[in-house]
């Protein structure tokens, strides 16, 4: 009896070390998509500031007005604002990222030490047959 209760321990820790490495490939995999989209954020923002930077160099040309000034001014503030913008999206993708690998981490320890605690819970079990068998065997 003892023995299979020793064989169920260190099954249920095996597999609690498996769920822990899978749930770390999943958090990886998160982690890469987070960045993977960050990366196409960043590319999507810095098409859409560059039309939006074109069509304001373009429209006081077409008046036949100078680019200076305010003008220049608020193509100057429209490149500050599209950058800040993208640092804040890049900073926010790597925050996801480096989330989902901590995730991922926490999840392969728990894993182990639910491993660790099933060889644990064998050994013990297999040290009380073997108490008890000794137990037996004294006539006590």
């Amino acid at each position: 009896m003892t023995i299979g209760k020793a064989f169920g321990q260190i099954i249920g820790g095996v597999a609690q070390q498996e769920a822990g490495k899978y749930t770390r490939s999943v958090m990886q995999t998160n982690a890469a998509n987070a960045e993977a989209d960050t990366q196409s954020e960043i590319e999507r923002l810095r098409t859409t500031a560059r039309l939006a930077m074109g069509r304001q160099v373009n429209t006081p040309g077409a008046s036949g007005l100078e680019f200076s000034g305010s003008a220049l001014d608020a193509l100057r503030e429209s490149g500050i604002e599209s950058q800040l913008e993208m640092m804040q999206t890049r900073r926010q993708g790597a925050t996801a990222a480096t989330g989902y690998r901590t995730q991922g981490k926490i999840a392969y320890a728990q894993g182990y030490n639910g491993m660790i605690q099933g060889f644990a819970g064998a050994a013990a079990a297999i040290g009380e047959d073997a108490k008890d068998y000794a137990a037996a065997g004294s006539g006590g």
